[in-house]
């Protein structure tokens, strides 16, 4: 009767297990990447060299710095739905395209991130158009092939948005032509996965001032009376989270002059 007893609870045991498995419904990180990936589709070019930087004169105001890290050439120019006539600049997408899109498809994602506008051709005849850099694109395929994909030119990918990890805080670059009264800067490298909305300013002699963004990642203040620095710079996301980059512009900032955060999202 003993071992009958271990038997029928050793059977139940297992058969509770075995129910859990096939009907549970709990979260596995890996199958919901998969499946949201797949689930969004867009077309994908590329443009620039196979090894280029794709465009170092692209309309977010990036310049060279999109060849070194942490863009690092991994890049694209969006269509209208990606650029957001400039709210798009610096958001970060994983790309990929399958064997049912191309033999020399990897099917494994690419991180990259939109530094320019792709304003015609099949980036306004499809919904959402990533034009790649050549490395990037390239990225897709199946080490070996990365030159076989790039002479298909175009291929059907899935993408989805993704937070960024830039590894660094927050820069802003002051434009050159930035003087006591008007004042502009690039922004780059925001850790989020969702737009900048809003940048405010405020000097020591003020409350914080709206900049309006150039349609770019540059963002710019008009002043009629001279602005004295340091100037501190509030950033809203559209999530709502905001971070202030107190007295990151210092007093004596110069025009061009590059200025490194200790914050980020």
């Amino acid at each position: 009767m003993a071992s009958l007893k271990m038997f029928l609870q050793t059977y139940w045991y297992f058969f509770t297990i075995l129910f859990f498995i096939r009907h549970c419904s709990c979260f596995n990180p890996k199958l919901s990447d998969a499946s949201s990936l797949a689930a969004v589709s867009a077309g994908a070019t590329w443009y620039g060299g196979p090894f280029s930087d794709g465009s170092e004169g692209g309309a977010c105001g990036y310049e060279k710095d999109v060849g070194t890290p942490p863009f690092a050439s991994m890049i694209s120019a969006g269509g209208p739905s990606l650029f957001k006539n400039g709210n798009g600049c610096g958001n970060c997408y994983e790309v990929k395209c399958t064997a049912a899109a191309h033999p020399s498809c990897s099917g494994k994602p690419v991180r990259v991130v939109i530094t320019d506008s792709c304003p015609g051709g099949p980036c306004v005849q499809e919904s959402v158009h990533f034009d790649l850099s050549g490395p990037a694109f390239g990225a897709m395929a199946i080490r070996g092939q990365e030159d076989r994909l790039r002479n298909a030119g175009h291929v059907p990918v899935q993408y989805q948005r993704v937070k960024c990890n830039y590894r660094t805080n927050i820069v802003f670059r002051v434009d050159p032509g930035s003087n006591p009264f008007f004042f502009s800067t690039l922004v780059e490298y925001e850790n989020t996965d969702s737009d900048i909305v809003s940048i405010e300013l405020r000097d020591i002699s003020s409350n914080w001032k709206p900049m309006q963004r150039s349609m770019s990642a540059k963002w710019k203040l008009n002043s009629p009376t001279p602005l004295k620095g340091p100037f501190s710079l509030r950033l809203k996301a559209a999530n709502g989270r905001t971070i202030v980059a107190q007295n990151v512009i210092p007093a004596g900032w110069r025009p061009g002059a590059t200025y490194r955060s200790n914050v980020n999202f």
